[in-house]
């Protein structure tokens, strides 16, 4: 059987080891063929006033991705930060299953409760200690 594509979400800009998440088979946001810079110019001059952009490329790909990774069947992470507990709390209001940490101190990934005040939830139990 093949595998399910697994779309991943990282600012990570190592080409080498992008290289092994796509030959992992992994789906990044540069794979899905969007040129967004395009589509904005395209957007405006279909307004009528092109030299007038108030979009920007980079703030669309994170609102995309972001809607992804808040909607998706099932979400993983390797760190806590703002959007973490912000992705927790959309997917426990949508009865989505809840995000899975990965604590590398364990060397896998844990459910963490999506009711949890954010300051009681070990972020990576320190992981990168």
């Amino acid at each position: 059987s093949s595998k399910k594509p697994f779309y991943v979400s990282t600012d990570e800009k190592d080409p080498a080891f992008l290289g092994e998440l796509r030959a992992a088979g992994c789906i990044l946001f540069e794979d899905l063929g969007l040129d967004l810079e395009k589509e904005i110019r395209a957007y405006y001059a279909k307004l009528g006033n092109p030299q007038w952009q108030s979009l920007h490329p980079k703030a669309l790909e994170f609102a995309m991705e972001s809607t992804i990774v808040k909607t998706s069947k099932n979400s993983y992470t390797m760190g806590c930060s703002s959007f973490y507990y912000e992705t927790m709390s959309f997917r426990n209001l949508m009865g989505l299953a809840p995000v899975k940490l990965y604590r590398a101190t364990q060397g896998e990934f844990v459910d963490v409760d999506p009711n949890a005040p954010p300051r009681t939830v070990e972020c990576l139990e320190k992981s990168v200690s």
